[in-house]
């Protein structure tokens, strides 16, 4: 099988939305095309979607899945809508690629992925646990504009390297919002959060919030990492999977980074998001997100297999 049509098969695999399937294959095929350019893509290409937990104390874990690993860096992928143009043809202010470059070189997500690099064992299909340790993560955002763009336009730009005091300082933030979750659920009260402010972050409100406002909340017990109608499950969900970890066992807190941002918005959404006890929610957004991450796999995997 040709190395398209496995990617295409990865793409339909990955999501039922037929438009997110599309757009994905738009992205990928400009990326395909873009990619010599980059130095980058000269690497050698190590793994692909490599799963990995960083021990944070007694039961208690960090996690995630890193894009892919090479053998000078991490890489992330991003989709990124296409940035809203002024009538002088330059970005709003706020919508830049100088903008989604400092908060996402500033956010969380990088950080855990470095600290992962430093203390992470990565879970391999054979179920050996091996180390990749570096100190540099690249970014790199598929813009879905017409024609598709690419952030950032030096591919240098999206190198971001940690101190260890940055990755201590993740470190501590990581297990202080886990003992909060522990000791939120050894309480045996719910919620764990009222509402305010923060159930209209990102301009739109929460799926929970009618709920909350109807003091309707549901049971403390974890059911499971994720709810069984769920596309694309955290990647927390993978990780405890492959280690046999029980979802139910009050004392195991595994946090990955978007559930450590989830949690640091609302304690209450992400009891009940992590919990399983509601789908997560879908968007036209994510599940192109999903599905361009499939191709992406998929063409660096052919790469890894070849060598």
């Amino acid at each position: 099988m040709e190395l398209i049509d496995r990617v295409v098969e990865a793409v339909c695999k990955s999501t039922p939305n037929p438009e997110a399937r599309l757009e994905a294959m738009r992205l990928y095929d400009a990326f395909t095309k873009k990619a010599p350019e980059w130095g980058d893509t000269k690497f050698n290409t190590l793994a692909v979607e490599a799963p990995f937990f960083i021990p944070l104390g007694y039961k208690m874990f960090a996690v995630g899945v890193v894009d892919r690993i090479t053998s000078a860096m991490f890489c992330e992928w991003k989709t990124h809508r296409a940035p809203k143009i002024t009538k002088a043809g330059v970005p709003y202010k706020g919508d830049s690629e100088d903008d989604w470059l400092r908060e996402i070189t500033g956010g969380v997500q990088l950080a855990v992925y470095a600290l992962a690099a430093r203390e992470g064992e990565f879970l391999q299909k054979s179920g050996e646990k091996v180390r990749y340790p570096c100190d540099s993560i690249l970014v790199r955002a598929a813009l879905k504009s017409k024609p598709v763009g690419f952030w950032p336009a030096k591919w240098e730009n999206g190198i971001k390297k940690f101190s260890d005091a940055q990755l201590d300082a993740t470190r501590n933030a990581l297990q202080v919002r886990g003992h909060q979750i522990r000791a939120a659920r050894i309480s045996g009260l719910v919620p764990w959060g009222v509402p305010g402010f923060h159930c209209f972050a990102y301009n739109r409100e929460c799926h929970m919030y009618k709920d909350c406002t109807q003091y309707k909340y549901t049971p403390l017990q974890p059911k499971a990492w994720h709810h069984a109608s769920d596309t694309s499950p955290d990647p927390g969900y993978v990780v405890c999977e492959q280690m046999g970890w029980e979802p139910q066992d009050p004392e195991l807190v595994v946090l990955s980074q978007s559930a450590y941002q989830t949690y640091s918005l609302c304690m209450e959404r992400g009891r009940v998001a992590y919990g399983g006890h509601v789908p997560g929610e879908n968007s036209l957004e994510l599940d192109t997100g999903t599905a361009y991450h499939a191709a992406m796999a998929t063409y660096y995997g052919d790469h890894l297999e070849s060598k």
